[in-house]
């Protein structure tokens, strides 16, 4: 993992966003004598996520309409960090065939709102159980330095929040941009992505 020291004295905490897992998530540890704080994921951004095409939009953050990190990280007046997972989207093979209805409400427990997402293939076959026999493929987690965020950013401020939001947002895309491009890799996993590629070219 690669990582940049980000100090947090002049804040009440840090606030974790990140693509790792194809999900977007914020958590707070906040310093002194407070206890740790975790508000867990961003209610439907696992759902983006998944639906997301990673032959057309890889390492793409989904995060329209998520500004509760936003709000959490000013109201706290907490550092923000974005972590990354590079080789996530490559640890299963998105096809492009469309997962049956009747499968997505099995995986979870009758809900149907990942309705459209797309079959994945493992190292054991169908992927079924999240993070269960991936492919052989190189992961590497990134941490940026502190996001851009201003200490007076009113966080009952919705138009504020907004364009705070964009900021980060395109802040963050420009990292894992620049991180994947710079990411290491090895002969196997340029072998697994190489062959990833050419089947995706052939619209399997």
């Amino acid at each position: 993992a690669t990582a940049a020291k980000a100090g947090t004295s002049a804040s009440d905490g840090v606030v974790v966003v990140g693509f790792s897992d194809s999900r977007l998530r914020a958590t707070i540890t906040l310093c002194g004598p407070a206890q740790r704080r975790n508000p867990g994921g961003i209610q439907g951004s696992g759902t983006e996520a998944i639906l997301r095409s990673y032959r057309r939009e890889p390492y793409r953050l989904k995060w329209d309409g998520k500004l509760g990190f936003v709000q959490f990280a000013a109201r706290h007046r907490a550092t923000l960090l974005f972590v990354a997972g590079l080789g996530i989207d490559e640890m299963y093979y998105q096809t492009d065939v469309r997962m049956p209805v009747s499968a997505i409400r099995y995986g979870n427990a009758g809900a149907d709102y990942y309705r459209g997402a797309r079959l994945q293939i493992g190292a054991a076959g169908i992927h079924v159980l999240p993070g269960v026999l991936p492919l052989p493929v190189r992961v590497t987690h990134v941490i940026s330095p502190p996001l851009t965020l201003d200490p007076a950013l009113d966080p009952d401020d919705p138009n504020a929040v907004a364009r705070a939001h964009i900021a980060l947002w395109a802040e963050s895309q420009a990292f894992l941009d620049a991180a994947v491009v710079a990411r290491e890799s090895d002969l196997l996993d340029r072998g697994f992505r190489s062959a990833m590629t050419c089947l995706q070219r052939l619209g399997v």
